[in-house]
């Protein structure tokens, strides 16, 4: 780039950078409107009980397979690295039922062999991509809603809002609301290492971007040629200036509301810019691949202690209709491999026992194959790592007890998985984040 101008795809990045990066109206709803009726400032609406069916408060028990993976850091100094499995992550090709008969039975083509899995407790195995994080990995059994809906938008929806049902009125993520309340005086809270804004970090006040590599902004993080620096400052004069709604039709109130969202989502991208031009550089050992790359970013962040308190990575596609078998084992093996490498490195600098990574997805898979695939499910398994207790948790699924679509019941109410995310290990109160009646999973952490 000639030292002289600034490449007109930086401005239009950086430009779109601050767009997103304010959760509040620019970031709030995401994908989907909010559901009619929505309250204000996300906060959850006034219980009504538990809805009927719903499944009960979790209380595990861990069949541990590991020593625990190590003690936790105090709350202040926690950070969540969230992994979105999307599409629907299979649990009974994650943790494989091999000493059940009817497992065989309903998928003759997809069965996994327990010689070919790892002893994972009496009757169960893990999938083999695990094996380098095995000792150190917590797995829930059968979270999920009780009454799920097929859709992976529905379901999407659902998750990234924190809402089980679908009907408690959020107008912002549950990630984002974890940010609302961990907010400080941090550049960023909330940071999605994928591209676009994701619902589930949409807040109210906290910052939160999506940053799927640093090459977005270029130019503006470490370049001290004096061109760059005449840019930078005019940036900073733009996100500083006082609200003035500029000419056009929208209202002066509304159009004064929008210009200050800019200017200051500009200022976040900014001082964002500062911190990650002041990164430690990348450790080795990483896979390249999709995980392995933003494991690799995660770690750098963490490491330069660059204040972000929530890390969502989106990741995979798990909508395994077909070829189900080779897609799902190769996504493991890679999720494997970029977590072990993930842990080494934050256990070197010893940054390990401030770290707890949690998988989500919409949904598991249905039971019965359709030859060489299945099609989409209830309840699924939730991998943890980090200071937990390493194991099955939760109850064991029932291949004899199905729903009326021949998929798993849901054990565990992702709004307590949730729970435990928000309130056991970022110290943020369930009730202030989730609908009422979020149980936290206390057996799940090493605390």
């Amino acid at each position: 780039m000639n030292a002289n101008r600034y490449d007109r795809r930086h401005v239009l990045r950086l430009l779109a950078l601050g767009a997103v990066s304010i959760g509040v109206p620019a970031c709030r709803g995401g994908a989907d409107a909010a559901p009619a009726g929505s309250g204000a400032g996300g906060s959850p609406p006034p219980s009504t009980g538990a809805a009927a069916g719903d499944p009960a408060p979790a209380t595990p028990a861990a069949t541990p397979i590991g020593a625990l993976a190590g003690g936790a850091a105090p709350i202040a100094e926690r950070i969540l690295v969230v992994v979105e499995l999307n599409g629907g992550n299979d649990g009974l090709a994650t943790v494989i039922p091999v000493g059940d008969g009817r497992y065989r039975d309903l998928r003759p083509q997809l069965a996994v062999d327990g010689s070919d899995a790892l002893p994972f407790g009496e009757g169960w195995a893990l999938n083999a991509g695990l094996a380098p994080v095995a000792s150190r990995l917590a797995a829930l059994q059968g979270v999920g809603v009780a009454r799920p809906d097929l859709s992976h938008f529905a379901m999407l929806s659902r998750w990234w809002r924190g809402d089980p049902e679908g009907d408690a009125g959020y107008d912002s993520g549950f990630l984002g609301r974890c940010c609302d309340v961990l907010a400080g005086d941090e550049p960023v809270t909330g940071l999605s290492l994928g591209f676009g804004a994701t619902p589930a970090l949409a807040s109210q006040k906290a910052t939160t971007m999506s940053l799927p590599n640093l090459d977005l902004l270029s130019g503006f993080a470490g370049d001290d040629r004096p061109a760059l620096a005449v840019v930078r400052q005019g940036w900073r004069t733009i996100a500083s200036a006082a609200d003035a709604p500029p000419a056009g039709s929208l209202s002066a109130p509304a159009a004064a509301g929008l210009a200050g969202l800019a200017r200051q989502g500009l200022g976040a991208a900014l001082d964002f810019a500062d911190v990650l031009a002041a990164l430690p550089e990348a450790a080795g050992g990483y896979p390249e691949t999709d995980i392995g790359r933003q494991l690799a970013l995660a770690g750098r962040l963490i490491r330069g202690d660059a204040g972000v308190r929530v890390l969502h990575l989106p990741y995979g596609s798990f909508d395994t209709h077909d070829g189900q078998r080779f897609s799902h084992d190769q996504q493991m093996q890679d999720l494997g491999a970029a977590l072990a490498a993930f842990q080494r490195d934050l256990d070197t600098d010893g940054y390990g026992g401030r770290v707890l990574v949690a998988t989500t997805s919409e949904f598991g898979r249905r039971v019965p194959a359709e030859l060489d695939g299945t099609d989409h499910g209830g309840a699924s398994v939730m991998l943890l790592a980090g200071p937990v207790r390493a194991g099955r948790h939760g109850a064991d699924p029932s291949l004899a007890d199905l729903d009326e679509h021949d998929n798993l019941r849901a054990t565990v109410n992702l709004r307590d998985y949730y729970a435990t995310l928000a309130e056991g290990w970022l110290g943020v109160p369930a009730e202030s984040v989730l609908p009422a009646g979020a149980t936290v999973i206390d057996e799940l952490l090493a605390l």
